[in-house]
């Protein structure tokens, strides 16, 4: 899913992004405001550690900036996050962290595209990044969704997103230094460019992918419901609560069958129960294909769980005895949307083992760039949200 966040420890769960306090929101800062970004997490360890962390700042196709840090931010370039706070859970035992910023010590001077990195204090390993976006929030957008049936045999949904830029007064050349991009369902390491532009319009442009690059429509995500992990539940096909961690085996998920996300539902939010009694538990998924498939074919799991990653844990297993694919991930009480993706050649295909027709509503993000001619970057001037 992503290619720009990773996650290089095992120990890290539950990574989630607020903003103003609300979950789920979009990692999105506007420059000069009183936006405050939180960054939670659990470390599954007793043990206490001090984590430090930076920041780095990048071009819209996520290459690094040529911007020294002392332009792109004030204050310390290196944050600290101490002490986190013990859980009061059984078994496993973890520390919850918490970071906001901008803060005292930090503040951003310029717009654009930003990578967190958070790294141990002692030694210095990289445990997870995240992105997150500073806007300046100038001119407007206005979008809306083409929607057509595909031709090939699959019958996919496509969409084709189209956008007007309402261009404020004080930019320079905005036809050769404009850039656009979209990005379907919060992968911001997929961003597309939008390559379509009219400038036709005096006040206005006119941008969409070309024809020959629409977004897949029906993109599927599936809802798992884990308010309480020690009581029974419809989606529950048994629970083992006296174990530590209770373990939990859930229906089978059938290509084909699986009930998605509602058309009211975000597209791939995930809420994770961040309180000291939250308890975690392994559960165990198991999945029948629509095709039969080589029992050496690479599916994994990923969700809000994983942070949207593709991870060596979250490997299914062929069961030659069930005739299903099997795995389990270890999860802290909360909602989450998941899905199972191929991974062929080393890509990863995160449509092929989705239900035809899905019910789950995509959610787009345009993003408008502005490239500065003084100081050869990228301003981030707009995000807009739509479906």
């Amino acid at each position: 899913m992503s290619r720009v966040e990773k996650t290089f420890s095992d120990r890290v769960y539950s990574v989630e992004w607020f903003r103003n306090g609300k979950p789920g929101a979009l990692p999105v800062l506007r420059l000069k405001s009183n936006d405050v970004l939180e960054l939670k997490f659990d470390l599954l360890e007793f043990e206490s550690r001090d984590l430090r962390v930076r920041f780095e700042h990048y071009e819209p196709d996520w290459t690094l900036s040529n911007q020294p840090e002392t332009f792109f931010m004030e204050g310390y370039p290196v944050q600290l996050i101490r002490v986190g706070q013990v859980s009061r859970a059984l078994r496993p035992s973890y520390r919850s962290y918490s970071f906001r910023f901008p803060n005292p010590d930090l503040k951003f001077r310029i717009s654009g595209n930003y990578l967190l990195t958070v790294e141990d204090g002692d030694t210095g390993l990289i445990l997870f990044t995240k992105v997150f976006f500073v806007t300046e929030n100038v001119g407007e957008v206005i979008s809306s969704v083409e929607k057509r049936m595909s031709r090939d045999d699959r019958l996919r949904r496509r969409d084709y997103p189209v956008s007007r830029y309402l261009l404020p007064e004080d930019l320079e050349n905005p036809q050769f230094n404009l850039k656009f991009f979209y990005v379907q369902n919060g992968f911001w390491g997929q961003a597309a460019e939008a390559e379509e532009l009219d400038f036709s319009m005096e006040e206005e442009v006119q941008f969409e992918m070309r024809q020959e690059q629409p977004f897949v429509g029906d993109m599927e995500f599936l809802r798992l419901p884990l308010s309480d992990v020690t009581i029974q539940s419809a989606v529950f096909a048994e629970v083992e609560p006296a174990d530590e961690p209770p373990k939990i085996a859930l229906f089978d998920d059938v290509q084909g069958f699986s009930a998605s996300l509602s058309q009211n539902s975000p597209s791939r939010m995930s809420k994770v129960r961040h309180h000291p009694d939250s308890r975690y538990a392994e559960v165990f998924f198991r999945f029948d294909p629509e095709a039969e498939l080589p029992p050496d074919t690479n599916i994994f799991l990923t969700g809000g769980f994983s942070n949207w990653q593709i991870q060596e844990r979250y490997r299914m297993e062929y069961d030659a005895g069930r005739d299903r694919w099997v795995g389990s991930a270890v999860m802290k009480e909360g909602e989450y949307a998941y899905k199972y993706v191929l991974v062929e050649n080393g890509r990863m295909n995160d449509t092929a083992l989705d239900d035809l027709f899905s019910r789950t509503q995509q959610e787009y993000h345009a993003l408008v760039y502005f490239r500065d001619p003084d100081r050869f970057y990228h301003r981030l001037l707009q995000v807009h949200s739509f479906r």
